[in-house]
């Protein structure tokens, strides 16, 4: 069970891990901490908590890599007399906080020591060390910890407890074909044992495509259209419904809610459609009134380079996600760009992770296949 400790603790390891030093006596080169100064604050960070000063020793001390060399965090666990004694996965990713997780008891996810078969460990033949001093485990961000197989071609996935293949990470690629990343049921081969879809969804003939209203260049009010329906016709919200009771039919209510987007969107017929950063308006327009908390509309943001398992988790909310496709890499110019309406996930047989999506140029739903697009973003919807 993971505690709580004091909040200055916290933040002086934040502040150590974060901030290079300038000195090479501080333990932090270039940015990246030595071994040694990340065990003595890993030892601080787990030699103190809520019930007051342990005495614990590392015990095991593993460099992670984002599967390609570079090296992204460390998986630390601790002992007691020679009892396992807890862990610490610390991240060295930009943008994330640098103690990820711990516990102040066992060994965390990987159970590291265990005999058991169904231990990750058990799933590795070696675990070797490169050059670098780096293991072949792979953590590239939050809930996405991976352990390679003896294949070489696939890894098992530590939170989601399953063999998927190895994704090549979207970065490294500068462009894709926009709708090769999306596909259908039969090519996505999805298990549908992990399938799931956020609660009163309906079925895909509930929804719109973009011919019903104009052309497939007006992808992002669609999938707006969408999400509003959902809340509207779906889950009965007045907030929605409320400003359509002087239309009679369902094919009218959803004109009016895509004629509004398109506008406040600015969606521009044409080789432009609708820039990322007007889909907001859009929807604001259509409430007009501000997002808030507990009121009549709110939304999240879901960055570039969220995990898999941040989908997973809003998706739990049972609120759709407008998701926003790019094929290019962020700071990069050309490109092409497409909006769906992200209904859920699911696993394919073999493992391969995808996003459950009511895409407008298509009937019934589609999968968007995870890590293919070089920029991807979400904004999750609420309606009160």
């Amino acid at each position: 069970m993971k505690r709580l400790i004091s909040i200055f603790l916290t933040l002086a390891i934040v502040m150590s891990l974060c901030v290079p030093a300038l000195a090479e006596e501080s333990g932090v080169n270039n940015g990246i901490p030595s071994d040694e100064f990340v065990k003595e604050y890993a030892l601080h960070f787990m030699s103190v908590s809520e019930e007051g000063e342990r005495n614990v020793a590392i015990d095991e001390f593993l460099r992670l890599s984002d599967g390609n060399g570079q090296l992204t965090g460390y998986y630390i666990t601790f002992h007691q007399n020679g009892v396992a004694a807890g862990y610490v996965l610390i991240s060295l990713i930009s943008g994330e906080d640098p103690i990820v997780e711990f516990s102040f008891e066992g060994t965390g996810p990987l159970d590291l020591g265990s005999t058991s078969s169904t231990s990750p460990m058990s799933l590795q033949t070696t675990n070797s060390v490169d050059a670098d001093g780096l293991s072949d485990l792979i953590y590239v961000g939050p809930g996405e910890l991976y352990v390679p197989l003896a294949n070489g071609e696939e890894v098992y996935s530590v939170y989601d407890h399953l063999v998927t293949e190895l994704v090549e990470p979207p970065l490294t690629r500068s462009s894709v074909d926009l709708e090769a990343g999306i596909l259908d049921w039969d090519e996505a081969q999805i298990d549908w044992t992990t399938d799931f879809k956020i609660a009163d969804f309906g079925s895909g003939e509930d929804y719109w495509v973009t011919s019903d209203f104009e052309g497939m260049d007006h992808c992002a009010p669609t999938a707006g259209t969408n999400v509003l329906w959902y809340w509207g016709k779906m889950k009965n919200r007045w907030n929605v419904m409320g400003k359509l009771t002087g239309y009679s039919t369902d094919k009218a209510k959803a004109q009016a809610i895509f004629d509004t987007l398109t506008l406040y969107m600015g969606t521009i017929p044409g080789l432009i459609g609708t820039w990322r950063q007007n889909i907001l308006s859009g929807y604001q327009a259509f409430f007009g009134v501000q997002p808030s908390d507990g009121g009549v509309w709110n939304y999240l943001n879901i960055a570039n380079g969220a995990s898999f398992n941040t989908y997973k988790t809003n998706l739990h909310d049972d609120c759709p996600i407008h998701l926003s496709l790019r094929t290019n890499t962020p700071g990069t110019s050309g490109g092409e760009g497409h909006s769906v309406m992200n209904i859920g996930y699911g696993y394919s047989t073999v493992g391969t992770p995808y996003l459950f999506v009511m895409d407008g140029w298509n009937n019934y739903g589609r999968f968007v296949k995870w890590n293919y697009y070089p920029d991807i973003i979400g904004i999750k919807i609420w309606v009160g």
